[in-house]
């Protein structure tokens, strides 16, 4: 029987936050023990649990060892829990780091993100294991919006100065185009959608760039986002540029209209503005 793979589970407090951009937050969540979080994976999902309103510490559930039952908190305490992306860990300032969509009060994870003060206590769980999140490739196409940005961002930073590709964003006003490091040879399209969930802007443009022929090198295309968009991303390169299985990672973080259950935080609320979708 395979060993099963452990869980790092720790009580954080949040020890500061920035605005990355107008619509991402990126928080800074402290603990002395945050070396059992150096087995895992970078750009791999965490479960962050999310005390309810109004409640500035974090309740887990608890196991009795005389009962041999698990007990939860009550209704009061009991905490809401979100997938979100580790895009880093610091430990030489014992720190995770996590960046989370802003989307206004409706979400549990993007409500905490605006009004948790320092010293808020927030739940962090994630699998103790090393894997790699792209292949290496001789050209990458990586598509993400507000949801999926954390985790290409991972895969950006990661890139050796070999590799080529393209990069496409979608996000909600040009505002939040920022700049990434790596060191590889990427071409980055930003593509502005102001109603984020209404159409399917990222797969349009995506689906009007230039891609190489297999013979040309390896290549891969790592998408994640709102789940009509992934759907045509994937299409495309299956069907009509007949991509192989192993070329490909697409990932849905959310459905428009739906609330988020498993997937990363959803942030499909309308933003009222009246400017187009634009490229950059």
């Amino acid at each position: 029987m395979a060993e099963k793979t452990k869980i790092a589970k720790e009580k954080f407090y949040l020890k500061r936050k920035e605005y990355v951009t107008p619509h991402l937050i990126r928080l800074y969540l402290g603990n002395d023990e945050v070396e059992v979080f150096e087995n895992t994976t970078l750009g791999g999902t965490c479960k962050l649990s999310f005390p309810p309103l109004g409640i500035r510490d974090i309740h887990f559930a608890e196991y009795d060892e005389n009962s041999k039952k698990w007990y939860t908190p009550s209704d009061k305490f009991k905490p809401v829990t979100r997938t979100y992306t580790l895009r880093g860990v610091n430990a030489n300032h014992n720190e995770l780091i996590v960046d989370v969509a802003d989307h206004g009060d409706n979400g549990p994870g993007s409500r905490w993100a605006k009004n948790a003060k320092i010293g808020d206590r927030i739940g962090v769980s994630m699998k103790e294991k090393k894997k790699d999140i792209a292949p290496k490739t001789d050209f990458i196409c990586l598509a993400a919006d507000l949801t999926g940005l954390p985790v290409i961002s991972v895969i950006i930073e990661s890139l050796p100065a070999t590799t080529k590709g393209i990069v496409c964003i979608e996000i909600p006003t040009k505002e939040d185009v920022h700049k990434i490091e790596t060191k590889a040879n990427l071409e980055f399209k930003w593509i502005v959608n102001p109603q984020r969930g209404k159409g399917t802007a990222l797969a349009k443009l995506i689906t009007s760039q230039k891609y190489p022929k297999r013979k040309e090198g390896k290549r891969f295309i790592y998408a994640a986002g709102e789940s009509q968009s992934i759907k045509k991303i994937k299409s495309f390169f299956k069907e009509d540029l007949e991509w192989a299985k192993d070329e490909m990672y697409c990932t849905s973080h959310w459905k428009a209209g739906k609330a988020e259950r498993n997937g990363l935080e959803e942030c499909h609320d309308r933003i009222e503005q009246t400017e187009t979708v634009k490229v950059f």
